[in-house]
């Protein structure tokens, strides 16, 4: 589980510390961090209302991404920190690192009310996509799902997985993907209501159904993502079965929501080339 909560808006990449940060949260912080340039946003905002105390270490770590961040043309500031936890980075001689404000809205106005992001992975078309998941589950399976928070995700998951839904992005502008991961305890479940079959192992009936379910809700977004001018070429799913093992899983920065069920979790991924 991550100890940073990370949040995509509209060009702004915003990481809301934990209460305190240890050498596991410094070098999952590090690992995150790496990531950020990839994301085609113009600021990263550290939200420190909830950080009680920053340690010495934490500072070089800081300076590095600064510094990188600066290369690639990326603001970064602090908003939200507390008197003590201002002392202890005045102490330590780094303010200039931490470019620290009093909250969002003086970011806002210091870099000039930016509200571009680049394509796929800007907030409103993100929510629409993970919304037309829902719609698509709910209307060919009659299963509810409930959405947790997205995430920026940096590596693989480590979850097991039983199919894997690929269904690509193709624009004058954009080349990306959506990635629908079925892990076993959900199939099995969509198999037995929708197919009455309890077997254990996945049918070809299961399997060919995914892949329309990739094609309905590409169908499903395609219009609305018109309207945003974003004018795709229809592509067909591709399907990939077996074990996380033997699947072939990116390490592109993207997106992702985890989707709750009555037979457990399956994750959507938005990501761009």
């Amino acid at each position: 589980m991550s100890h940073f909560t990370i949040n995509n808006l509209d060009g702004y990449v915003i990481i809301e510390f934990p209460k305190l940060i240890y050498k596991e949260e410094i070098n999952e912080f590090d690992q995150t961090m790496m990531a950020i340039p990839s994301l085609g946003i113009h600021t990263v905002v550290f939200d420190l209302r909830n950080c009680e105390m920053l340690y010495s270490m934490v500072f070089p770590i800081v300076a590095m991404i600064k510094m990188n961040l600066k290369k690639h043309d990326i603001n970064l500031y602090s908003i939200n920190v507390s008197k003590d936890v201002s002392k202890i980075i005045h102490t330590g001689g780094v303010e200039g690192f931490f470019s620290i404000l009093d909250n969002f809205r003086q970011v806002q106005e210091k870099v000039g009310f930016k509200t571009e992001s680049r394509p796929v992975l800007e907030a409103e078309n993100l929510n629409f996509m993970f919304s037309g998941i829902s719609t698509t589950f709910k209307n060919m399976y009659d299963v509810d799902t409930t959405r947790s928070k997205a995430q920026v995700k940096t590596g693989s998951f480590v979850q097991g997985v039983g199919v894997l839904c690929v269904i690509n992005l193709v624009e004058t502008d954009i080349l990306g993907a959506i990635k629908i991961y079925f892990p076993e305890s959900v199939l099995f479940g969509i198999q037995r209501k929708k197919f009455q079959i309890d077997a254990g192992g996945m049918s070809q009936k299961l399997i060919s159904d995914i892949e329309l379910f990739g094609q309905t809700y590409f169908d499903l977004i395609q219009p609305f993502l018109a309207e945003q001018n974003f004018k795709l070429v229809k592509t067909f799913p591709t399907v990939l079965v077996g074990l996380l093992s033997q699947l072939k899983q990116s390490h592109e920065v993207s997106m992702v929501m985890p989707f709750k069920t009555q037979y457990g979790e399956f994750w959507v991924e938005v990501s761009k080339a």
